[in-house]
This record gives structure tokens, C-alpha cells and sequence, in this order.
């Protein structure tokens, strides 16, 4: 925010420092978590900076005749069609080619090591202990994760696959470049944006309107409400379930699954209301990346509302070029399967990740494989329509919520503890009665009606924006109800925030 507001500020005045202002900015920002990790950014942004400008150079004048063929792809809704078609050399070794796979190939490789190596360590580690005791064992390292690798990866790395489909120019300005891939409001957990609608705002950024101005700073505010009122707190009685030494009572898994869905989204969604009001305020608009998912009625309409960019990342750069539909529906079912599975292994290094993104993919394909059948019977009646659409909502969510308990799955014997317990709603539990005893005290009635009233303004406000078609209705209310609201929430903030609860949950990834 207050890089934001030294941008607005200087840079109106002094314009040309807008740029130098922004890339200074960003990158104390994300130093301040340890300056150590700059160090890999840089160094992957210069290794892509390079291979971007070969490739350009490699294809000569008709480096961008796919440009907006690949604009229009990336802005539409259909697999099927590769970005940016034509473009690149059409001979598998090439000089463009093999700077592409140089430049993809360190990213992962930058990936892999920070990310994955101790996930693979352990995991070799526990096969040799089953079955080769006396086999070769990798040596243990003490590896720093940067925050948002995960992100500022896929970033530059749509960059420089863009810059080969002829998609974009390759940018000649390192500074811009870096720029580009730490823009401060969205470099730890997103939006992952495009460089053909971020770049060409970043090389001349543009001044802010008054409009944009307030719309950015409510929708800023609106995003911290959600985070410190909403998110911390229900964590509060999400923790008290998934992180008991025995099994919960009865029940207590469902409504923690519920709970710790809501919890997931007012702090994701939050953070990128924060991210997109902050970018605004300085006239810059971040990409939508949340379209109120929990009124999706389907999972694949779930997965075009929820975490968007990633979802149209992976549309882009890996279904479509494992060949998405055009090889028939059981091909089309490996293709969705294969990209969830590295979907659920780009949020996490663990089994419950891994375990996760395989379960969203089957939950994709079995809704299409059921989708022709369903539309059949919605056509039948009104009635039939309208019960299918509300019980394709309750669905929807009940899965997603409860496939985010993996989130928390640590170990293959912690998967198992809770696919057990998961659905156990009498008896005393998988733990037996001493486990019930132990944690029904946090779960008392008045705890609930507790996460209810936490939760209540988020039910409300997705009503109200369902009910108008937009997402951002605050400023559009008339002004005495307008400040209502502010004076409401700002009570609410004060009195009941839960202001301990630590960083964002997707800055882990």
C-alpha cells in the first residue's frame, strides 16, 4: 500500500519515475522476506530475458505473425485451439526451439530443487526403508523456499512460450522485464497474468483516475476485511478439528471441511482483492481471478470461477498441448487428469496435494461424462431444471470442501486418518470416546453460531452481487447506505478482527 501511494504521488509529479519507482519497490518487497531469494529471481527473469530476445531474433520478421491469433485465444473460453497457431519454427530442433526448452527447462529445474527436493528426498527415503535398506539415500539439504515461486514461475515462463508462439514481442528492457515478473501487488499469489496485457501497462504506467482511485481503495478494503475478520478467525475453529492429536467428535470434519472452504476463499480471494484494488489505485488493472465459485453448479464451471489465471494457465500451456479434446473423450479424460495432477503438485509438495489435484480431475471428468444426461433431464421441466441447478451448487461445493481437507494431509497414514473420519457422523468416532471428549469442548454450539456470525457478510455480499450481476456493488450504493456499510464494517474490524493470524494461506505456494 505504500509503495501504491509513493507511486501515486511522485509518480504524478515526476512521471518518468513511475517505472523505476514500481521495479524498486517491488523488489524490497519481496527482499523483506529474506534477501537471499532475490538472488534466484533475478537470475530467472536474466535466463528467460536472454532466450526470449534469441528466440525473437531466431524467427526474424514473422517472430509476432501470431499475435493476435494468441490474444485471441487467451482471452477465450474454448480448449481445443493452440495460442497463437502457426507460430514458432516447424522443425523440432531449431535455434528458437532449443532456447524454449532452455529457458522452460531451468524454470522447472529452479522449481524442482526449492520446491520438490525435499518432498522427492523424503519419499525415496521411504522406499528405501520398505524395501532397500542399504540403497543409495540423497543427501539431506537444508533448502530455503522463496515465496511465490510458484507463481513468478509460471509468469515468466508463459512469457517466453508467448514470445515463441509469436504471441508477444520480446521485451527489450530487462528492468521492464524484471518489472513484469515482481509487480509487487500480484508476485506471491497471483493473478498470474499474461505478458501481452501487463507489459505494455508497465513500460509507460498510466495515471489513475479519481474513480479508479476509490473503486481500488474499496475493493482493497473489502479484501483485508475478508482476510482478518472472515479468514482468521474461522481458522480458528478449522484448527481445532484438523489439528487434534485424536479423531473429532462426530460430524466435525463435515463442518470443518464447509468452513475451512470459506476459510480458503475470503483469505485467497481476499489477498487478490487486495492485490487488484492496490494495482488500480495506480491505474493498472490485474486480471478478475475469482467469479463467486461457490454458485458454480458444476466442477468444470467451479474451475472457470475459481483461481482463474491458473486455471487458463493450464488450459493454455499444458492441456492444449497434450493434444486437450481433439483426440476423442478418453484421451480428452487422460489429458484433464494429467494436467489437475501437476495442478495439485504447483500448490504443494505432499501427498494431499498430490492425492488432491488428481481427485479435482476425476471430478472434471465424471461431470462430463454425466453432462449430456444431465442436460437431458433439465430440459424435461422447470422444476427439474431448478433442482438440478440448486443441487449441482450444494455438489459442487460439498466436494471442493471437502477435497481442500487434503490441504492438510501431511502423511499417507494422516490421508487415510481422514478419509476415515471424513464422513463419520455417529458413534464416537474412528478415535473412540476419549477422542470425542477431548476436542467436543472447542466444538461447542456457541462456536458455531461464532463462525456463523463471521461468515454472515460474505453471505451477504455474494447475495447481493448475484442478485445485481457484478462484483463490486459497494461503490454503487447510494451514499447513505454506502457509509452504513463502512461504518458496519469498520466496527466489525475493529472489535472482532482476528488480527494474529498470520500471512496469506497461498503464500505458501
Amino acid at each position: 500500500m505504500c509503495i501504491g501511494v509513493l507511486r501515486y504521488t511522485l509518480g504524478a509529479r515526476w512521471p518518468r519515475s513511475r517505472t523505476t519507482i514500481l521495479l524498486t519497490g517491488s523488489l524490497a518487497f519481496y527482499g523483506y522476506w529474506d534477501w537471499r531469494i532475490l538472488g534466484l529471481l533475478i537470475a530467472t527473469v536474466a535466463v528467460n530475458y536472454v532466450a526470449a530476445l534469441r528466440i525473437f531474433r531466431a524467427r526474424g520478421p514473422a517472430a509476432t505473425a501470431g499475435e493476435n491469433a494468441g490474444e485471441e485465444a487467451l482471452e477465450g473460453d474454448a480448449p481445443g485451439r493452440p495460442v497463437g497457431t502457426g507460430a514458432g519454427s516447424g522443425r523440432y530442433w531449431s535455434v528458437d526451439r532449443l532456447w524454449l526448452w532452455l529457458a522452460v527447462g531451468f524454470n522447472l529445474l529452479c522449481l524442482g530443487i526449492f520446491k520438490y527436493y525435499l518432498f522427492v528426498q523424503g519419499v525415496w527415503a521411504q522406499l528405501l526403508a520398505a524395501h532397500w535398506e542399504n540403497g543409495p539415500g540423497l543427501p539431506v539439504l537444508e533448502i530455503l523456499l522463496p515465496v511465490g515461486i510458484s507463481f513468478y514461475t509460471f509468469q515468466i515462463t508463459a512469457y517466453t512460450v508467448d514470445v515463441f508462439r509469436g504471441v508477444v514481442a520480446a521485451e527489450r528492457s530487462f528492468a521492464n522485464l524484471l518489472l513484469f515478473t515482481t509487480y509487487f501487488p500480484q508476485l506471491v499469489a497471483g493473478p498470474i497474468e499474461r505478458a501481452n496485457r501487463l507489459l505494455p501497462l508497465l513500460r509507460s504506467p498510466p495515471d489513475p483516475t479519481y474513480d479508479q482511485f476509490r473503486t481500488g481503495l474499496i475493493l482493497a478494503c473489502w479484501g483485508i476485511f475478508k482476510k482478518v475478520f472472515i479468514a482468521d478467525n474461522l481458522s480458528r475453529f478449522v484448527d481445532i478439528v484438523l489439528i487434534a492429536e485424536v479423531s473429532p467428535p462426530p460430524g466435525a470434519y463435515f463442518v470443518a471441511a464447509c468452513v475451512f472452504a470459506v476459510q480458503i476463499y475470503a483469505d485467497f480471494s481476499g489477498y487478490t482483492d487486495v492485490a487488484r484494488g492496490v494495482s488500480r489505485m495506480m491505474g493498472i488493472e490485474l486480471t478478475l481471478n475469482f467469479n463467486l465459485p461457490f454458485l458454480a453448479s458444476n466442477p468444470a464451471d467451479f474451475w472457470r470461477r475459481w483461481h482463474i489465471t491458473l486455471g487458463a494457465f493450464l488450459r493454455d500451456y499444458v492441456y492444449i498441448p497434450l493434444g486437450g479434446n481433439r483426440a476423442g473423450p478418453l484421451f480428452q479424460a487422460r489429458n484433464i487428469l494429467i494436467v489437475w495432477t501437476l495442478g495439485g503438485l504447483w500448490h504443494g509438495a505432499s501427498i494431499g496435494f498430490l492425492v488432491w489435484g488428481f481427485y479435482c480431475g476425476a471430478l472434471v471428468v465424471a461431470y462430463g461424462v454425466c453432462a449430456p444426461l444431465i442436460r437431458r433431464l433439465a430440459d424435461t421441466h422447470w422444476s427439474v431444471a431448478r433442482l438440478l441447478l440448486y443441487g449441482g451448487r450444494v455438489f459442487t461445493f460439498l466436494t471442493f470442501a471437502h477435497g481442500l481437507l487434503l490441504f492438510r494431509v501431511d502423511s499417507t497414514d494422516h490421508l487415510w486418518h481422514v478419509i476415515e473420519n471424513v464422513f463419520w457422523f455417529f458413534g464416537d468416532g474412528v478415535g473412540g470416546a476419549a477422542g470425542v471428549d477431548a476436542v467436543h469442548a472447542g466444538l461447542s454450539s456457541a462456536l458455531l453460531w461464532q463462525m456463523l456470525f463471521y461468515i454472515w457478510p460474505l453471505i451477504l455480499m455474494q447475495a447481493i452481487q448475484h442478485w445485481r450481476g457484478r462484483l463490486e456493488v459497494i461503490g454503487e450504493f447510494a451514499w447513505p447506505v454506502r457509509y452504513v456499510v463502512y461504518v458496519v464494517g469498520g466496527v466489525l474490524f475493529l472489535l472482532f478482527g482476528e488480527f494474529g493470524g498470520g500471512a496469506f494461506f497461498y503464500f505458501q505456494f
